[in-house]
């Protein structure tokens, strides 16, 4: 919703363990926190995080995870949209605790 926090997950595995880097469109690579994006990682829900704080128009858009070691380099994309009920909402933590 707009105002809210928008929050992207993914869980890694690999051997070595792979680099996780998460972008919008072709060109802005998110490498470091700023006031409005934050990157971490949650060790209780093993698992890697995208967060935009504030979500705006602007912030709609496709972003992509890339997760790379030695071996592969992987790319999975996911839309960001603006939504105005909250029952549009995904609570994205029940989900990753039910996996």
């Amino acid at each position: 919703m707009e105002g809210q926090a928008a929050v992207f997950g993914c869980r890694v595995t690999g051997d070595p363990y792979p680099l996780v880097v998460w972008s919008k469109g072709k060109t802005k690579i998110f490498t470091e926190n700023t006031p409005k994006y934050a990157l971490y990682y949650d060790d209780e829900l093993d698992a890697h995080f995208f967060e935009i704080d504030q979500c705006s128009e602007n912030d709609t858009g496709t972003y992509t995870v890339t997760i790379q070691n030695v071996h592969r380099t992987l790319t999975k994309t996911v839309s960001c949209m603006i939504v105005t009920r909250p029952e549009e909402v995904i609570d994205y933590k029940s989900i990753l605790r039910k996996m």
